[in-house]
């Protein structure tokens, strides 16, 4: 049996089925970048603080990049919204996957 192949960034992925308010999530590696691999529903969310502006989240272009501080934790705000979800890679400056695209 093949050993799986280690990713050079995380994927997270949030059920919008449960209404959320600032719920922090940390990601424990850190992250340059942040971007959405799929998205059917709308959110919001904060990096690093929970008092940071907010960035709506709504279509799978939305990608953040932070070069001065690495990213450790998000704060996702969400309505209740059954059956949707979004799904997040996150990575650092020297991992790229067409942010762009």
């Amino acid at each position: 049996m093949p050993t799986p192949k280690r990713l050079p960034y995380s994927v997270f992925e949030f059920d919008l089925s449960e209404a959320r308010t600032d719920e922090k999530f940390t990601l424990p590696r850190g992250a340059n970048w942040i971007r959405v691999l799929y998205i059917d529903g709308t959110l919001t969310i904060r990096l690093n603080k929970e008092d940071a502006d907010k960035i709506e989240i709504s279509n799978t272009k939305a990608y953040c990049y932070s070069e001065e501080e690495l990213i450790y934790e998000i704060y996702i705000t969400n309505t209740a919204q059954a059956g949707k979800k979004v799904v997040f890679a996150a990575g650092t400056k020297d991992v790229d996957i067409s942010p762009g695209g």
